[in-house]
């Protein structure tokens, strides 16, 4: 009886290890096969699209030497507008600054007139006082 179930325990482990094993090569040659078809496909796609590119390349040559072209007059034109705005800012910075002296000078003129005025009037002031 013993000796009968060691043997069964024992045919099980063959048959799940044997399962096990044709499993793990059964994945193995899917992963090879999917592997091979993806390298089929992918070459051929690469290679449709290289001689598609052979046939069109002076449409390919044509394209890059516009789009070249448009994206150094961009530039140009962006240097040319960073260029002006710089200056524009320069000048706005010249014109805040001498209104600022501007108004510093009047207010000066202005106190020193003003002085004057007053210092006039306490002159007067003090002379009529005195012949009165």
């Amino acid at each position: 009886k013993i000796q009968c179930l060691v043997r069964r325990f024992r045919a099980c482990r063959r048959v799940a290890v044997a399962r096990h094993l044709r499993l793990h090569r059964r994945q193995h040659a899917s992963t090879t096969i999917r592997k091979f078809w993806k390298r089929f496909t992918g070459r051929k796609a690469y290679l449709y699209l290289l001689r598609e590119l052979r046939a069109h390349e002076d449409s390919v040559v044509v394209i890059q030497r516009f789009s070249r072209g448009f994206l150094v007059r961009y530039r140009q034109c962006k240097v040319a507008l960073d260029r002006e705005d710089r200056e524009w800012a320069a000048v706005e910075i010249q014109r805040c600054w001498r209104g600022h002296l501007g108004r510093l000078a009047w207010e000066q003129r202005y106190d020193y007139l003003w002085s004057r005025e007053v210092a006039a009037i306490r002159l007067q002031c003090a002379v009529r006082g005195w012949l009165a």
